[in-house]
């Protein structure tokens, strides 16, 4: 004869271990995740720090606290490693530049100069080296066309409609007045101060929009 209390013991005791074991499994998916976050991270800040070529796997691990197996395992090459960052938009440009909303020009270039005062340098040593690596190539040229299609959509009320024949040299205009190696040469070759650099872009765009 069956002892009733030991077979409900039995199937409580089973039916608790199934949710034990659903909660491993969700603890080392997050685990993981939290390891590729903390590697791509890493990589970004060595990328604000250093040319390309002096990123190393073995770098990139020491600064995320984990083996250089592990950055290779869970991502294969440095170029490979780079490529998950930039689809991922670990620099942020993509998502602080699509919360600006269309015609505030004063969160435009909020938004710009925040990004160049932290990512200028980097962006600039990107631009130097593009001929030399086909991954800054394939990256610029995808950054290039985001700028110029973020600059249509936010400063879409101050451009004719996109027939007119004015409508491309306006944009063009836009993106030269917005353009990363213009904070260069103020705020590294002139030595401008932040502020400066910003009341130049600011008197810029302002006579595109105002003026044409």
């Amino acid at each position: 004869m069956v002892d009733s209390n030991k077979f409900r013991v039995y199937i409580c005791d089973m039916k608790s271990k199934e949710p034990s074991r659903s909660y491993q499994m969700v603890a080392r998916a997050e685990a993981m995740e939290e390891t590729t976050r903390r590697i791509q991270r890493a990589t970004v800040d060595l990328w604000r720090e250093m040319p390309y070529p002096e990123i190393t796997l073995e770098k990139v691990a020491e600064r995320a606290g984990v083996s250089s197996r592990t950055v290779l395992r869970r991502f294969g090459s440095r170029d490979q490693l780079f490529e998950s960052c930039i689809n991922n938009d670990e620099v942020d440009i993509r998502t602080n530049r699509m919360k600006v909303p269309t015609g505030d020009v004063e969160e435009v270039i909020r938004v710009l100069m925040e990004d160049y005062e932290l990512n200028g340098d980097a962006n600039i040593r990107t631009l130097a080296a593009e001929s030399e690596f086909d991954l800054f190539g394939k990256m610029l040229r995808g950054a290039r066309e985001f700028h110029r299609n973020w600059l249509a959509r936010v400063f879409e009320p101050y451009l004719p409609g996109p027939d007119h024949p004015d409508y491309d040299r306006k944009l063009d205009a836009l993106y030269a007045a917005t353009e990363v190696y213009l904070w260069k040469v103020l705020r590294r070759d002139l030595g401008r101060s932040a502020e400066e650099v910003r009341e130049v872009f600011r008197r810029l765009i302002y006579s595109l929009i105002e003026n044409d």
